[in-house]
């Protein structure tokens, strides 16, 4: 029997069409994000933002402003996040992890990023980010091209709970 990887869904369980497993990092092409893992993103508002430093080892920073800016960016803003900039200026390489955590489902985001930090694009990410009442300095923006999207869920899933027993797991947890 072949060996499987532990990103690999379990036997039985298929990952969505057009979502690949973990390691997949789908090329320099854009993917299209997923209705749903956008609305994830409107709701929860915070992702983890994973770089590598300069001597190859992980930073992971959360972020309190990554949303779906279209059907194939994300971006967050750059309030106090140097080791994070600094990171992509180095290796534009990201992978952003945003979950539920009341359904514990989520999704994975691999692209790549750019900084913006200055010009009218910019400035159409500050005025969203006012009109959705961000009261930071905002230094600049990371735009995101995200060239593959992957679901996380909990493995609580592959015994056969349903989102509303997980939900309520949860919530006594507290």
């Amino acid at each position: 029997m072949p060996r499987r990887n532990r990103d690999d869904p379990p036997p039985g369980r298929q990952i969505p069409a057009g979502l690949p497993t973990a390691c997949a990092f789908g090329g320099n092409a854009a993917v299209m994000i997923p209705r749903q893992a956008a609305d994830l993103l409107e709701r929860v508002r915070l992702g983890y933002v994973a770089t590598v430093c300069d001597d190859g080892t992980p930073n992971l920073s959360p972020k309190g402003t990554i949303l779906a800016l279209d059907e194939s960016h994300l971006v967050f803003a750059e309030i106090r996040s140097p080791g994070t900039i600094r990171n992509i200026r180095s290796n534009p390489a990201v992978e952003v992890n945003a979950v539920d955590t009341a359904s514990r489902r989520g999704y994975r985001f691999k692209g790549t990023a750019s900084i913006l930090e200055d010009g009218d694009e910019l400035e159409e990410i500050l005025r969203m980010y006012k009109a959705r009442g961000v009261r930071s300095r905002i230094n600049a923006a990371v735009k995101i091209r995200v060239s593959a999207v992957s679901e996380v869920t909990s493995p609580l899933y592959d015994l056969g709970m349903s989102e509303a027993e997980i939900r309520e797991i949860s919530s006594r947890r507290g």
